[in-house]
Formats: C-alpha cells, structure tokens, sequence
C-alpha cells in the first residue's frame, strides 16, 4: 500500500494539478481513470484566501489515497487453483483466467479441459480447475479402445462409466523399457483400492500410490504374460452384504409363499366388484431434481486385477492304424495256411497345440502343427497259389516168399521185407488228414505235434530238434518219410488205411 502511495503521491508531484479534461494515468496500478470538470461548475466563493490552500491540497490527497486503495482491493485476487486435483490457494492480480494459469507456469493443451474457460475474466474467490487430457486403454463390454480422458483418477472414469450402464475395466501397458506398468491414469484420490490376484482380495488402504507401488508392496510380481487391468469391485462389506441378503431371500422365501397362500382368498374382491390395480412407485413418483448423485458409487472400490496367463503346447499323439496287404506266392501251395511276412506297426499322428490359459482356464488354442511323425508299418500276408500235383500213390510193392527146398535141409528164414517207401502227393494227403495241412497245429492233448502228428519221442529219435510243430514243412515231410521207411505205414493207422497205403 505504501508503494502504491507513493506512486500515486510522485506522479501527482510531478505532473501538478490536473487540468480540466485530462486523463490522471495510474498505469502503474494497472488501471486508468478519467475525472473531467464541468465548464460551467463556479467556486463556492468569489475569494478565497491562500490560508485555505494547503486545506484544498490536502482533500485531494485523500481523495487519491482512497482511490487508490479500493483499486488496489479491486485488482488483488485470491483464487483456489485445482491443477488435475492438487488444490492450492494463490494471490494473483491477473484480471482471467489465463493470466493466472501463465503466473503459476500452468501449460494446457487443446484436449485439456479447463473451467472456467481460459478467456475467462478472473474474480476474487474463484476456483479454476485445470484437467489434462490423458490416453488410455479402456476395456468396454470385452472390446478394447484407446480414448482421451480428463478424468482425475480411475475411480472417476470408471464411475462414469458404470452410471452407463457399461461393464468397463482399464487396460494397463507392460510395454514400458523400464518394465514398469503405465496404467495412463492414477487410481484413487480418496479411499482404498483393493487387489485381487491368485484367487485372493486385499485391500490396500492408500490409493493415491501408483499401480507398481501397491504391488511391490504387496509382493505380487508379474510374469512377462500377466495382465493386469483396473476395476470396480463391490468392497468387502458390500460383498457380505449381498450374502446376507441372499441367506435372508432364501430362507424368507418359503414363508412368503404360505403368507400369499393364506390371504389369497381374504384379498379376493367380491364377485362383480372392480378391481383398480396399484400404481408403479417407480414410474408415479416423480424425480427429485434437485438430488445430484455421485458418479462414485460407495459399494465399490477401485480394483487392481491381476491374471495369470500362461502359453503352453499341448502334444496329442494318435495311433493311425496299419494297412494289410496279401501277397501271391506261387511256389506256396494254395492249401496252405496263409503265413504273415511283415507284421503290421500303427503309425503316429502327432498334433501339437500352443494354448492360452488364464488363471487356470483354457481361454484358447492355435494349432501349431499337425503330422504323421511315424509311418504306419503295412501288415504283409503271404497267400500260396500253387496247385498240388495230383498223383496217385503207388501200389506197395511185397517182395515174394521163397518156395521151401526139397532137398530136406531146412531152408532159411527169409528177411522181413522192407516197408515200401511212398513219395509223391500222398504226403500232403496223409499230412492234410492228419493234421489238415497245418505244420504248427498242436493236438488238444498237447502231446502230438505238425503236420504228422510226431510224438515229440518219436521226433526226437528221428534226429529231430525242438518241436515238430516249431519246424518247418519240408523238415518235417523228411522226418516223415524217414519214419515210415523204417517203420512202415502203421504210425498213422488211421489215415493210411483211409488213403489205401495198407
């Protein structure tokens, strides 16, 4: 105030008394002021006595000093400045808003929001609000969007949003080269935040801490997968307390109906009485415009979700079945059993799966690779096609008894004769009725084996090794014709007389 004083009191020294119509100029104020004199005014006295000069002189001064007070108090300000909701008080003589901005190195931009506008004039006592304009990822109904917000924290936006009726969530970026999460936005102002991860909710009392804080502090480390988005959750109490009213529902319920039950008929109008049905509260009662309510709503907190997201293969091998194919062989009797050359192998089909899962549930998959990583092995059968001569078998032949002497010595005993040695198709009859062709077969008895029924002494005895039915058909034929060489054909009774060989 004295400065300004002096001010005035040195200009008005300097420059003496004002001359009628002109401009006294207070620039040094910030302001002008124009005090003209009327022409026709005339002095209150024709005489006036020097004694009343310094009486005049000093009038005018107060007169200024006055002045220049109340301009003083008109130019000086005090403002409340919000600056994306840090509030501090300021003193400023800046007559607008943008003044005021500019004193405080207050930078906007033109997707920031600032009330009043910045062309505004200022006024003693007035808040300016200042909001930057950020981008965000925001999550709405399942699909993701980048927009521009001013809104001062995430309780802010997603409040909004939920008033919407959208079900939203903000997305946070893990793309930083530092490794740290940029969520765009802070969380909470006021209040707690809570996180859920791992299937458990804490509730963290400071919301004003950034995401990276809150979860160091918490313990909770992110793997390079993980996502992590911003919610509205119901608080713990109201979580308990839709329980409890879900109890109370259930067990009102069955009381409920019995009442209903009970005075249905005490209800019932009378029979031809009308009936007017009630009105709807809801669309009767008319709405209260002067309630203004808050988008954040008190049931709910701002929520860090963390989900674990894990990327896996998943190998599935399938048998893939063999093929079988039969092969001619013609130096093979076609009587013969057919006999296996190749046995068959399945193959392997192996199909491989990248899958997503997030916190344990399979959210999808990606076919990485589907092929056959072991050819299947063909089966190959062998079928003979030979046709077995027909011969028949010849007539044993029986060597004579010599006639006795008659000389009167005593003649010698003539040697047995030998057993008449049969080749030809008669072996593959006898070995088909015996056996029915089959050089493996084992009787039910266990105790006669191939395609002539060898006891395993008798084979041994031949020279045989191992099990007849374990040799092959043409060892055995050999063995065979060697035993009814020296034996004739009675080892096989039954077949051999069947077949006319004795």
């Amino acid at each position: 105030m004295k400065n300004l004083l002096h001010v005035f009191s040195g200009r008005a020294h300097q420059r003496g008394p004002a001359k009628p119509g002109e401009s006294t100029d207070l620039a040094g104020a910030g302001l002008s002021e124009t005090t003209p004199l009327s022409e026709g005014a005339a002095p209150s006295t024709a005489r006036r006595s020097r004694r009343t000069l310094p009486l005049v002189v000093g009038g005018v001064a107060v007169a200024v000093l006055a002045t220049g007070t109340a301009v003083y108090a008109n130019a000086h300000k005090t403002v409340m400045l919000d600056i994306d909701g840090q509030v501090q008080e300021v003193s400023t003589f800046s007559g607008s808003v943008e003044g005021v901005l500019a004193e405080n190195d207050v930078t906007v931009g033109p997707d920031d929001l600032v009330a009043p506008a910045a062309a505004s004039s200022l006024t003693d006592g007035a808040d300016v609000v200042v909001r930057y304009s950020r981008e965000i990822t925001l999550q709405t109904n399942g699909n993701a969007t980048t927009i521009k917000t001013t809104a001062v924290d995430a309780d802010e936006l997603l409040s909004a949003y939920a008033d919407r009726g959208a079900d939203v969530s903000l997305v946070a970026s893990r793309s930083q080269g530092d490794g740290r999460t940029d969520l765009g936005l802070r969380l909470s102002l006021e209040g707690p935040v809570q996180v859920q991860v791992d299937g458990t909710t804490t509730q963290v009392e400071d919301g004003t801490a950034g995401v990276d804080t809150i979860l160091e502090d918490q313990g909770v480390e992110l793997g390079e997968l993980d996502r992590l988005s911003v919610e509205q959750r119901p608080t713990p109490e109201a979580l308990e307390a839709q329980e409890q009213a879900a109890a109370r529902a259930a067990t009102a319920e069955p009381a409920a109906d019995a009442a209903v039950d009970a005075t249905a008929s005490e209800a019932a109008p009378a029979e031809g009485t009308a009936t007017t049905e009630p009105e709807d509260a809801a669309t009767t009662a008319p709405a209260n415009p002067d309630v203004i309510t808050d988008p954040r709503a008190d049931d709910t907190q701002v929520t860090i979700v963390i989900q674990r997201v894990a990327v896996a293969d998943e190998v599935v091998e399938t048998a893939v079945p063999f093929e079988t194919v039969t092969e001619e062989d013609p130096t093979r009797y076609k009587d013969l059993d057919v006999v296996t050359k190749v046995e068959g192998v399945d193959g392997v089909q192996t199909t491989v799966n990248s899958v997503t899962t997030v916190d344990g549930v399979e959210e999808s998959r990606e076919l990485v690779s589907d092929e056959l990583t072991t050819a299947p092995v063909t089966k190959v059968l062998v079928q003979g096609t030979k046709e077995r001569p027909k011969v028949v078998a010849p007539k044993p032949t029986v060597r004579s008894t010599p006639a006795p002497s008659t000389s009167g010595s005593t003649p010698e005993a003539a040697p047995a004769p030998a057993a008449p040695v049969v080749t030809g198709d008669v072996w593959g009859q006898l070995a088909q009725c015996e056996s029915g062709g089959n050089p493996s077969v084992v009787s039910s008895n266990g105790l006669y084996h191939g395609l002539y029924q060898f006891s395993v002494g008798t084979w041994q005895s031949l020279g045989g090794t191992g099990l007849p039915s374990q040799a092959s058909p043409e060892e055995q034929t050999r063995l065979a014709q060697a035993l009814q060489a020296r034996s004739g054909w009675g080892q096989w009774p039954h077949c051999s007389s069947k077949l006319g060989l004795r």
